[in-house]
């Protein structure tokens, strides 16, 4: 393809800023690429679970998928941390409620919520290009280039040992609103997160919705590395 056009259509916390934040700089700033709104070339991020089951003529939709026990606690603890163009509606922001929030009733939501983007998934896996979280986070090179492959563009494969170097770059360059603790909306991983994350953590570890949702994060795995011998 001669124009680059990606959107990252992926669930919040699954390092979708990251991936956009790569593939931007791979490319370089100087092909006026919009990173916000669709142009006539763009990588662009969006958090629309039904846009997975659409079939889009040269555009690449990518998607990332990462475990529900890891995901889930993330999102209810610190979505809605302003990154950039992303779109992403009717989640509560945890910060803002104290004690009085019902993180049972957020943590239930986010299974079902969970469970609409496994289905766009692995009913449209054909016409995505799913990697995985972990592949995201550590095998930028299989990510880079599998995506810009796809486009008639040079542009720089950063190497996984770059991903430190990387790291401390991009947790400057990321916007994020302040919270009052950067573990609340954290663009890059941080040591040590609120409370609050820790107490999400424990409640999805033990809710009686896992079992089903890691079977569904399984199934799907199976079949995003299966799709991914079809790249390149």
């Amino acid at each position: 393809m001669d124009q680059v056009r990606i959107v990252i259509n992926s669930c919040p916390r699954s390092a979708h800023a990251w991936l956009q934040t790569l593939l931007i700089k791979s490319v370089g700033r100087k092909n006026e690429i919009s990173h916000d709104d669709v142009d006539s070339q763009f990588i662009i991020r969006s958090n629309t679970p039904v846009m997975m089951f659409a079939n889009f003529e040269n555009i690449i939709q990518t998607t990332i998928l990462r475990s529900p026990d890891t995901i889930i606690p993330s999102i209810v603890t610190k979505t809605m941390g302003g990154l950039g163009g992303t779109t992403t509606a009717g989640i509560t922001m945890p910060h803002e409620y104290g004690n009085n929030i019902d993180l049972n009733g957020l943590i239930t939501h986010q299974f079902s919520v969970y469970k609409r983007w496994i289905d766009g998934l692995t009913a449209n896996i054909n016409t995505l290009m799913p990697f995985t979280f972990e592949q995201i986070t550590t095998d930028v090179e299989f990510c880079i280039r599998s995506i810009l492959d796809n486009f008639n563009i040079e542009y720089y494969l950063y190497s996984n040992d770059e991903i430190p170097e990387l790291l401390q770059t991009v947790a400057k360059q990321i916007r994020v609103h302040d919270k009052g603790n950067i573990g609340y909306n954290n663009p890059v991983p941080v040591e040590e997160k609120p409370d609050i994350y820790y107490d999400a953590v424990e409640i999805t570890k033990n809710h009686k919705f896992l079992k089903q949702s890691l079977d569904l994060y399984n199934n799907a795995l199976e079949l995003v590395f299966e799709r991914q011998k079809s790249y390149g």
